[in-house]
């Protein structure tokens, strides 16, 4: 760390020392957070943060039959069911569901996409397109 650094003299004003970790009782982080900047704005890239790294492999995989609580972002939404994504993954929302959620909202379907509703998930099989399954409303 160079010592004309604006962060480091902060830190130096509040009292923290060279080689000690951060946080009130002491237990923080030691060394700094790295960032690795290359190319973050090339002419034409209009990528966002993220983008493309996400992988099947890097979400949640769920054993069959495990439940779980989250905040699905609906993304499709028809008659018979919709689809969405959540922290766990992409998730499959059968008929039922879809038309409790509309009853609930009061919203038409097309009005759905981009909404999010909190459900209980249930795990799908594993080689299921969606990997996880919408119960019930909460």
């Amino acid at each position: 760390m160079s010592t004309s650094d604006r962060g480091l003299s902060l830190l130096k004003k509040m009292g923290w020392k060279q080689g000690t970790s951060l946080g009130r009782r002491g237990d923080g982080i030691l060394k700094p957070v790295e960032v690795e900047v290359s190319n973050i704005r090339m002419k034409g890239n209009t990528r966002g943060l993220g983008f493309g790294k996400e992988t099947v492999k890097d979400l949640v995989r769920p054993f069959p039959g495990q439940t779980v609580i989250g905040v699905v972002k609906i993304y499709s939404s028809g008659e018979h069911y919709g689809a969405g994504s959540s922290y766990f993954g992409r998730v499959y929302i059968p008929g039922g569901a879809m038309r409790h959620i509309l009853n609930l909202t009061k919203v038409s379907s097309h009005a759905l996409i981009g909404k999010a509703v909190r459900v209980l998930l249930l795990g799908s099989e594993e080689n299921a397109k969606y990997p996880w399954r919408v119960v019930r409303c909460i």
